[in-house]
């Protein structure tokens, strides 16, 4: 068995092999949730099993949840498992039950057995073996059998779970008889006991040797020096070792996150004079003279900056960061401070650092990086060798375990390392070499900084580019997927530097078409958008790639489909081709992610799935061409030969009008309400859309003014149609339409009136006569 999972050797290598989404740390927890279950199973049944629909939680309800999808599952595919043992599994009973479900699950999936251990099985089949403390008592039986969570669901009948109670006790107060019986007959036999066995089985006594030698123990005198100075000439004393420690090799420099030990020298002691700036005596000033952080009152004797850093999860945000916006002025002497004495240069550092270990809050955090940049911009200036001496000797080290511990912040805390180093592609190749060494064997890590790194780069050169595109393929043959994902992240980036050289790999790459890991289809569909947006209609290759991003756009992974669709927006003018899976892929989404997709600012869209890098998605009304949009809408309803359209037609384009359009597209638009007004007036008979598609079609009116007058004839076979039945929620919609319509004064008040004038007398005799009031009272009198 392997240390600390309780897995057979077998099991573990198994595991590692799919390659999910983490390592099995707690046995008896991490299988509990049925979320990695479900991810084993999806590597064999892919089309049936889409980790999408369960939720990594580790409450109740969510296992619940995830567990009946699993037996849905299972049933479907006719797959037997021991209901008791899952059971144990979901809540926590022991350790031996999911070991017991993963051999059932590996033998049913790779018809292989597994061996477990020889003692194990021994001990399995004779649990008399262990020793009198290791074995159960009555308490522990009941703690581990009947679970808290087991009282709210199968034994939530309070007689069942005495009926378990009582048969678990009757079952160990046997096992203890029987095991005194036992032992009985051991105590029994005087044979057992006689002192002649005891001695035969303990040998003869053996002498003891005279002859000890002595050994003579020499104590040193300690030698006690009289302190004949004040704490300030210490304190002076101890900055001057410290300089002359700092001029020489770092490797006295702390190495951990807190500030102790750091102290303004005393101005009244022979302390050595200091060039520019002391930064924590800058950082210090600008932390006690701000009212609005509130620590002027609070430890007194205690060291500012530590304030700062205890309280920072209750201070203001915005002054919180507005410690670290330093002057231009000021941050020339940070920089001429450190640039002159390596001691500065490691106190910025080490307070910078300490403060981003901590921090939760963004601004205060990109303000904390901003300064470090603009620091080490104003040094690489200065001597660049000396600031990228300065950065490996004091910054690097941590700088690197914090990108390690924050991956979802490295792309900012990177940017302290370029900032750091000369703006050249050899310096930058410098870098890179020496961000590999500081992580030294963590190759996931680099190969993520690296996703990071390349977006940083402005000016490639031949030996930069290749660098990053050998570290990209050696990462697309690694058995890990998050660390195919993350190579194939950087091509897009390669492409835009060497088209040629990423259609050299295609090939290849084609090959990664079938991974089922979300995020290598998600980059795989980055990659394609990337291709076609440097080809020509007429290359080679274009109208393959364009049959692969229609693959990707297929996918039924909402995650895929995000990033596929924002990265394609951008393209359906050139290549119209894809507007077909494109928009089939919009009303795929789930309403809540297609909505985020459709909004009307320029905010960032969340990706619904955990990702190894990041993601910049916009949403896409202003990326796409909106006319070609809503012709593929409609022309996609008739093509299903569907008589509406559904809530997902409605919710585009309800954010093509919210958008702005182009006035030199409005006969094109007059053409397209002309060809479509049959599903849009018709949806205002449908209680769940008719208030959306008023909206839309006041938005569409407001555009084509008198264009969109014609298309009256049949807004008025609808209003039949829903005064004429028994929708009060629609006839309600569709006054509050018809007067807003009217408000809007000329041509619409007119084409009103004459929609009124049309009305028989049946219309009439409905809730339609508010309108027919309203139009003779101040329209025709007037």
């Amino acid at each position: 068995m392997t240390a600390g999972t309780g897995l057979s050797r077998e099991l573990l290598k198994w595991l590692q092999s799919l390659d999910l989404s983490y390592s099995v740390k707690n046995v008896k927890r991490d299988f509990s949730n049925g979320y990695l279950i479900a991810e084993i199973f999806s590597r064999y049944y892919q089309q049936d099993v889409e980790m999408h629909s369960y939720d990594n939680g580790q409450a109740l309800q969510r296992k619940l949840d995830n567990w009946a999808q699993l037996f849905k599952f299972f049933n479907k595919k006719g797959i037997k498992l021991d209901r008791d043992c899952i059971n144990d599994v979901v809540h926590c009973k022991s350790n031996e039950a999911p070991v017991k479900l993963l051999s059932a699950i590996y033998k049913l999936l790779t018809g292989r057995d597994v061996l477990m251990p020889k003692a194990l099985t021994e001990q399995l089949a004779n649990p008399e073996v262990l020793p009198q403390f290791a074995r159960p008592n009555a308490s522990s039986l009941l703690n581990a059998n009947i679970r808290e969570s087991e009282m709210t669901t199968t034994l939530e009948d309070l007689e069942a779970a005495q009926a378990r109670a009582k048969s678990l006790i009757d079952d160990h107060n046997s096992t203890v008889r029987q095991e005194r019986a036992m032992e009985s007959r051991y105590m029994g036999n005087t044979a057992y006991n006689s002192s002649t066995v005891q001695r035969v089985l303990r040998g003869p006594p053996k002498p003891v040797s005279q002859d000890i030698e002595s050994t003579q123990v020499r104590f040193q005198e300690v030698k006690v020096r009289t302190v004949d100075r004040n704490i300030a000439q210490l304190r002076a004393t101890r900055d001057q070792q410290m300089q002359g420690a700092f001029t020489g090799t770092p490797q006295g420099t702390p190495q951990s996150f807190s500030t102790g030990g750091l102290a303004p020298s005393d101005t009244s002691a022979a302390a050595p004079a200091v060039v520019g700036v002391d930064v924590l005596q800058l950082l210090s000033q600008r932390i006690v003279s701000d009212a609005s952080l509130g620590l002027g009152g609070l430890g007194r004797g205690a060291q500012p900056f530590d304030l700062f850093l205890k309280h920072l999860p209750q201070l203001p945000v915005e002054a919180a960061a507005a410690v670290f916006g330093l002057q231009p002025a000021e941050l020339d002497a940070v920089a001429a401070a450190c640039a002159a004495s390596p001691k500065q240069a490691w106190q910025l550092f080490h307070l910078i650092l300490s403060l981003l270990a901590v921090c939760e809050h963004a601004p205060v955090f990109s303000a904390a990086v901003g300064l470090l940049c603009q620091v080490g911009m104003r040094l690489v200036a200065m001597d660049s060798q000396l600031a990228d001496g300065l950065l490996r000797d004091f910054g690097l080290p941590r700088l690197l375990l914090l990108v390690k511990v924050a991956p979802a912040k490295q792309r900012e805390l990177l940017q302290v390392i370029y900032a750091f180093s000369a703006n050249t592609a050899e310096a930058h190749i410098g870098a890179i070499k020496a961000v590999q060494d500081g992580l030294g064997a963590d190759g996931p890590a680099f190969a993520l900084a690296l996703t990071s790194l390349i977006t940083l780069e402005v000016d490639f050169s031949d030996d930069l580019l290749d660098l990053y595109v050998y570290y990209c393929v050696i990462a697309l043959g690694m058995p890990s997927c998050r660390l195919r994902a993350a190579a194939l992240s950087m091509l897009p980036v390669v492409c835009s530097q060497n088209r040629e050289l990423v259609v050299q790999m295609l090939p290849r790459l084609s090959v990664l078409a079938a991974d089922p890991w979300w995020e290598i289809q998600a980059q795989l569909g980055k990659l394609y958008c990337a291709l076609l947006a440097g080809a020509s209609a007429s290359s080679a290759e274009a109208s393959s790639v364009a049959s692969m991003l229609g693959g990707v756009l297929g996918c039924r992974s909402p995650a895929v489909a995000t990033v596929a669709l924002a990265e394609a927006a951008p393209l359906l003018s050139r290549w119209p081709a894809l507007l077909s899976p494109f928009v089939s892929s919009l009303l795929s989404l789930p309403p809540q992610q297609r909505a985020a997709l459709l909004a009307p600012n320029n905010q960032p869209v969340p990706v619904p799935a955990t990702s190894c890098v990041l993601y910049d998605i916009r949403p896409l009304p202003m990326r796409w061409p909106p006319l070609l949009v809503a012709n593929q809408l409609i022309a996609s309803a008739k093509a299903q030969n569907s008589p509406y359209l559904e809530s997902g037609h409605v919710q585009i384009l309800s954010a093509i009008f919210n958008a702005p359009l182009s006035e030199s597209e409005s006969a094109a638009w007059q053409q397209w309400l002309l060809e479509s007004k049959d599903y849009l007036y018709v949806a205002l008979c449908d209680e769940d859309l008719c208030e959306k598609m008023s909206s839309v079609l006041l938005a569409i009116f407001d555009f084509l003014q008198d264009g969109a007058i014609p298309s009256f004839s049949t807004l008025l076979s609808s209003l039949r149609m829903i005064f004429n039945g028994d929708g009060n929620l629609c006839q309600n919609v569709a006054l509050v339409f018809l007067n807003e319509l009217f408000d809007r004064g000329m041509p619409f008040a007119g084409a009103v009136a004459n929609l009124v004038g049309s009305f028989d007398n049946e219309l009439r005799a409905t809730a339609l006569s508010q309108i027919v009031a309203r139009v003779d009272a101040e329209f025709r009198a007037g």
